[in-house]
């Protein structure tokens, strides 16, 4: 079974620039006897798409060269850093309206004459099994990151530790370093998404694209142009003879003018129904989706390389793009199926 998770006739089309149904102009081949079925010395957009459907060749840096489709990693330290802001989130959070000087409404009182009291030690004890935890989770995970942040929490426990044995500051200070130090922590904890996530997510909106272009065909079936704007036209003659036969004392009415305005809209809705209709054109749409498809695949080779945080942060960057470009074709070709489907639901009626 092949790894490539594209349709493959669908990225084959798109290396095929000039549409005459030929890649090998277009593309460097080192693998010539693992595509040319035909033995002609070129390569079709056919012949490309079948030697990459069982994984005989992959297309990098324009040449067609022997090897299979890989797949992005998931990266355990990302599962960690999601982990560790997810506790030191979660520690902040548990303070409510707590900040860096004061504990929250957990570790206060109010004597009788109103005086706010703060039960630091209980807040920092709090603290430090909280950081504890980020301190174990982040030591198992050898990321720069994550080793950053079994650094900043060890130290801060042991300062902690050290202020209390030597009464260094107050007891105020003490629980605001410990604060601080995990506010931090879930600042720089922020992970991007995994490779694994970038490539599903990415391949997925060009699927959902051709899946939404089909829908667009399929709602064109058994019409006509012609036959539509036949239709259209009679109904807005007879929508223009609802307004004509408006009595005059109610077109200076609110009710006369409510219905006119009705009318209008209802012939407008028609006309732009109606262009939508003329200006479909399905198979336009998937030679564009395949320039994205194509651009999904090559994006999508770089998201088997990734190592480490930063790379999938890349990763993930030069993705959206070419999510948004797909998302965008597929949002258009359902607002274009929908609107087609309503119009002959209006000329049925």
């Amino acid at each position: 079974m092949s790894q490539l998770r594209l349709d493959a006739g669908l990225v084959a089309r798109g290396y095929d620039k000039n549409r005459d149904g030929v890649v090998s102009d277009d593309l460097k081949v080192t693998a010539m006897d693992l595509v040319d079925t035909q033995k002609d010395g070129k390569v079709t957009v056919a012949e490309l798409a079948a030697a990459l459907g069982v994984d005989r060749v992959i297309v990098s840096q324009g040449t067609i060269l022997a090897g299979k489709a890989g797949a992005a990693p998931t990266l355990p330290e990302i599962q960690s850093l999601n982990t560790i802001r997810n506790l030191a989130s979660d520690a902040v959070g548990f303070f409510g309206a707590g900040n860096a000087q004061y504990p929250g409404y957990n570790y206060q009182s109010t004597d009788q004459n109103g005086k706010v009291h703060y039960q630091y030690g209980a807040a920092i004890a709090e603290l430090r099994t909280r950081l504890s935890a980020i301190e174990t989770v982040a030591r198992q995970d050898n990321g720069f990151r994550s080793k950053t942040v079994a650094t900043l929490a060890r130290n801060a426990l042991q300062q902690n530790t050290w202020d209390h044995l030597l009464d260094q500051g107050s007891a105020q200070s003490r629980y605001s370093a410990l604060f601080a130090t995990i506010n931090n922590i879930a600042e720089m904890s922020t992970a991007p998404a995994q490779p694994t996530q970038t490539e599903e997510t990415l391949y997925g909106s060009v699927k959902q694209a051709q899946q939404s272009i089909q829908g667009l065909k399929t709602s064109l079936k058994g019409v006509t142009v012609a036959d539509a704007e036949a239709k259209v036209q009679q109904k807005i003659k007879d929508l223009q003879a609802d307004i004509a036969a408006i009595p005059g004392w109610q077109k200076v009415l609110v009710v006369g003018l409510a219905r006119k305005a009705s009318l209008n809209n209802q012939i407008k809705d028609l006309q732009n129904k109606l262009a939508t209709l003329k200006a479909a054109k399905p198979d336009t749409q998937i030679t564009q989706l395949s320039s994205t498809a194509r651009q999904a695949y090559e994006v999508g080779q770089n998201g088997w390389k990734v190592r480490n945080v930063e790379e999938a942060d890349a990763y993930a960057t030069e993705a959206s793009p070419v999510i948004n470009e797909a998302r965008g074709i597929g949002r258009k070709a359902v607002q274009d199926a929908n609107h087609i489907q309503a119009l002959r639901k209006k000329l049925n009626q």
